[in-house]
């Protein structure tokens, strides 16, 4: 028994205030003693309280309705009814007062409704009003309307579960009827069209199909049409582009929230193909369709489908295929091994004991045993084919199906879950299936239900759930195997909702079971391989990166059953995951151009021979190929620069080969491509040079055609000739005498410098070792001092310009003991040792740091610049494959610094940035020893 709740001072003001001279005092303590007195019945709190304080706030003349309150005590019961069982129902007579003098009528409440007369008062009320926003106005007032009086009535125990649903469900059919017609129409007086007949049916799927719809259920529905015309002279549309635009009219004015709330959520998704394809089609389409692609869980669905609205006769054709289609006398598939595996796969991700619907012993487990008896026995019995859950039990029980003792367990148990769901819905208008945390809200519901306690209410529903799982058993099978369930908080995801989204989309395609899913085949196929995935995620450091970018590479192809086999192999869908884990480069590069998959799958991308594919692939794939076998560390960063480069320098060569110029020429490298060293985002800078300039041959538009064509074939790869003498606004073409001039009277320090990174690329091989010779013969003329003080000179520039934004950002490249410290200190002691200039032109950083050691020991300190070099950029490579970034700084983001410094093995991103700053240091430290 409920204790008697004290009202507050604050509310027993109120009433005084609202009251004062026109009710006595000893009337007006009756007042007071009687809602305290009602309270009893209820579990009365003060949030309760407040909603009843809102309540005679929002009433006009309090004086009157507060003196009713005293003269007719069921008043009183109905307010506290109210304010201690929903806010959703406090909200509507909050907004609408004068809806309370109805319910205040007894025979309001008890008068059952049905949607025809529904029907003929919705007409009726929408008639005096003009536009299609007044209309739906209205729409919205009555549905909140009568469901004060549906939810009142259950509050009140006036109405049994069964009623209740069949009037929800009644109230729903009669506005969605009504609405889709007036959005039809709208449609068709916007094109100024009239039809004289309905062409079009619109069916109920699920709770609404079943005439069993909670107080906030979605509407499932499927919309189909006789056959597509154009019967309207000389009118650009067919009817299915008029239907078309009428549904989505019909989905915007259901779902639009306003201030009067929301008609319904309504849900096309289970539609034949599901989201994807179009609102609506010919019936002989939707029949073809699952005759020939149609699902088992679509059987099961189509159960529950119903008449809504549009034409009966489409309707009666379509049943008759239903019946036939959903109650076949031979399966393929035993329903029992179909649906418990639905099931099964149900409670591996949703086993919790919270969810009503979900949980094992709930009403999926009633709803899927009734439905499964359904299919094997619905060919010869007729009783059985209905969408409504309760009769459907007293159809198998009465053709000994079930045993009367089993149909008592299903019966009680799906009725207390019902009124579990209907209770939390009713309490705040949200679609909810799960049990109260709240300790308030437990304790209200329990009241509802007519438990003493909150212990007799869990005692009697985990019984309820024993009961109906023994008999779920029964029918299915008790699998012996125990259900291993994915429990996403051993996974460090930091949005658990949109992981588990995703997940539910790898699943099934869509969602759960009620919602458009793979084939059986793709979803048996993703169990198989889901335990590798879920393993993978709980020992990544970023599952989130990885299950975003796997759905990535899944959404790239129609048939993921065609992935889902290859995964399979366990050894290859873990390279999978790692290429999603540490290489978004690779990832971005499959979603722009998804025939990159073509490599992932014929395993091309994991081959040990890269140089056998230069001619077969292009740039971009050999990018991709480069990033994946770099994130599985089948390669280092050095080979993924090499391969870059002699990649694109065979591609040059073929284009200027095919170009078939005649005359004597040489194209060479510089830069990073010239020297190897190329990283996933570096440019290519070339020089062309001739023998002698010929006006008659055009050569400069030779060149500039191979530059075109070069720039197409390798996008989006930057080629220019920006390095040539004089830069941009010269020649394009120079011959070798002119050069060798450029270099001896005008040549600026860093163009000689450039030219250190000189490699051959294609033409007269000759031609390009003369002009190599006049490059070392130059620079060894230079005097020493000078070029160390034309060096430091540059080599401020670049840093001080690296760090002119203030922030401390390190730059690969640019910043102060970064690579380009390193280019200009190796250099310097290139350019200061003769003897090492002819074999140091046109070779790597790496191999000219070893050539210095060897040949000068006493330099014994250059040993640490090599590992500092191979650090940095092995750091500037991995960064671009990790995050797919093509500048040369360090990311500035925590998390992105803590996944560099696990890619390249070190602890955090402290450690990282420590072991930058002190490689920084290092550097310039022998920078400033060997230059001054």
């Amino acid at each position: 028994m409920n204790k008697k709740f004290k009202l507050s001072k604050d509310f027993i003001f109120t009433i005084v205030v609202s009251t004062s001279g026109f009710i006595k005092t000893d009337a007006l303590d009756n007042l007071i003693q009687s809602f305290e007195n009602e309270t009893i019945n209820y579990y009365f709190t003060r949030e309760s309280e407040t909603n009843l304080h809102r309540i005679i706030n929002a009433v006009f003349d309090k004086t009157s309705f507060l003196n009713d309150c005293l003269n007719y005590p069921h008043h009183v019961e109905i307010l506290i009814a109210i304010s201690a069982s929903s806010n959703y129902m406090t909200d509507i007579v909050v907004r609408n007062p004068e809806y309370l003098y109805l319910v205040f009528k007894d025979d309001f409440l008890r008068k059952r409704v049905s949607r025809k007369e529904l029907e003929k008062e919705l007409r009726e009320g929408i008639g005096k009003y003009n536009s299609l926003n007044s209309k739906l106005g209205f729409l919205r007032l009555f549905k909140s309307r009568y469901l004060l009086k549906i939810g009142l009535s259950d509050i009140l125990k006036i109405s049994s579960l069964e009623e209740i649903v069949n009037e929800i469900s009644a109230l729903a059919y009669a506005i969605n009827s009504i609405l889709f017609d007036l959005c039809l129409n709208t449609t068709l007086k916007k094109y100024n069209i009239e039809l004289k007949r309905k062409r079009y049916c619109l069916i109920a799927l699920g709770k609404m199909g079943g005439d069993e719809l909670n107080y906030s259920s979605d509407i499932d529905l499927i919309l189909f049409f006789d056959k597509n015309t154009k019967p309207w002279n000389n009118f650009p549309k067919d009817y299915f582009e008029i239907l078309n635009e009428a549904v989505q009219l019909f989905i915007q004015s259901s779902s639009e929230i306003t201030d009067k709330g929301f008609l319904y959520r309504v849900d096309f998704r289970l539609r034949p193909d599901g989201s994807g394809s179009p609102l609506c089609r010919t019936i002989n389409d939707t029949i073809n369709y699952y005759e020939t692609r149609g699902e088992d869980w679509e059987r099961q669905m189509l159960i529950k489908a119903n008449y809504l609205s549009g034409n009966k006769s489409l309707y009666k054709k379509f049943s008759e295929f239903k019946n036939s289609y959903v109650y076949k006398s031979s399966l393929e598939r035993s329903p029992i091994q179909q649906i418990k595996m639905m099931k099964l796969e149900i409670e591996k991700y949703h086993n919790g004991k919270e969810n009503v619907k979900t949980f094992w012993g709930g009403i999926r487990d009633i709803e899927f045993s009734v439905q499964a008896l359904q299919l094997l026995n619905g060919k010869r019995i007729d009783a059985l084919k209905t969408g409504n859950t309760l009769n459907a039990i007293n159809s198998l029980e009465t053709h000994l199906i079930l045993s009367k003792k089993e149909k008592k367990i299903f019966t009680e148990a799906y009725e207390l879950f019902r009124k579990v769901e209907h209770f939390l819905q009713l309490m705040n208008n949200k679609q909810t299936h799960d049990l109260p945390a709240d300790k308030e809200i437990l304790n209200k519901l329990s009241d509802y239900l007519g438990y003493l306690s909150v212990p007799d209410f869990e005692n009697d529903l985990i019984n309820n759930r024993h009961s109906v799982r023994k008999v779920f058993d029964s029918i299915f099978g008790k699998d012996k195997q125990k259900i291993v369930t994915t429990n996403l908080s051993e996974i460090n995801f930091t949005n658990r909702k949109r992981a588990e989204k995703n997940l539910n989309f790898l699943r099934r395609g869509t969602g759960l079971s009620n919602q458009k899913s793979f084939d059986a085949r793709t979803i048996t196929l993703f169990q198989n391989i889901e335990p590798t995935l879920i393993n993978y995620l709980k020992k990544s450091k970023s599952p989130e990166k990885v299950l975003d970018n796997f759905i990535k590479i899944i959404s790239l192809t129609k048939f993921p059953s065609i992935y889902y086999h290859e995964f399979l192999n366990i050894e290859f869908f873990i390279s999978i995951l790692k290429i999603c884990e540490k290489s978004q480069l690779a990832i971005d590069l499959l979603s722009v151009n998804p025939s990159l998959n073509d490599l992932l799958f014929s395993r091309k991308c994991f081959t040990k021979t890269i140089t056998n594919l230069y001619d077969q692939i292009s740039f971009q794939e050999m990018k991709f190929l480069l990033a994946v076998q770099f994130s599985l560390n089948l390669i280092d960063d050095e080979i993924v620069s090499v391969h870059l480069s002699r990649h694109i320098k065979f591609k040059l060569n073929k284009i200027l080969t095919d170009q078939n110029i005649e005359y004597n020429y040489f194209v060479a490298g510089l830069g990073s491509f010239g020297i190897e060293e190329m990283t996933f985002f570096s440019d290519v800078d070339l020089i062309v040079v001739v023998n002698e300039i010929d006006p008659l041959q055009n050569m400069d538009t030779d060149f500039q055609q191979f530059l075109s064509t070069a720039r197409e074939k390798l996008h989006p790869l930057e080629i220019d000739f920006r390095l040539r003498p004089e830069g941009k606004n010269s020649p394009l073409v120079w011959d070798i005498l002119n050069y060798k001039n450029y270099l001896k009277s005008r040549a600026g320090v860093w163009e000689l410098q450039s030219l250190l990174k000189l490699q051959f690329v294609s033409g007269n091989k000759q031609l390009f070792n003369n002009f190599k010779k006049i490059v070392v013969e130059q620079i060894k003329k230079l005097e020493f001092k000078y070029v160390k003080e034309e060096i430091k000179k540059m080599h401020i520039i670049a840093t001080v310009s690296s760090l002119s934004h203030g922030r401390n950002i390190f730059d690969f490249k640019k910043s102060s003991g970064g690579l380009l410290t390193i280019d200009y200190l190796i250099q310097t002691l290139i350019i200061s040792h003769n003897e090492l200039l002819s074999i140091a032109v046109g070779k790597n950083q790496r191999k000219n740091i070893e050539r210095i050691m060897r040949s000068f020991p006493e330099l014994e300190d250059i040993i640490s610049l090599k590992k500092n070099y191979l650090f940095i950029k092995k750091l500037e490579i991995t960064s671009q494959n990790l995050l797919n970034v093509s500048k040369t700084r360090l990311p500035i983001e925590k998390e992105n610094l803590q996944v560099l410094a696990e890619a390249i093995e070190l602890k955090d991103n402290n450690e990282l940035v420590q072991k930058l700053n002190s490689t920084a240091r290092s550097n310039n430290q022998l920078f400033k020893k060997y230059l001054g």
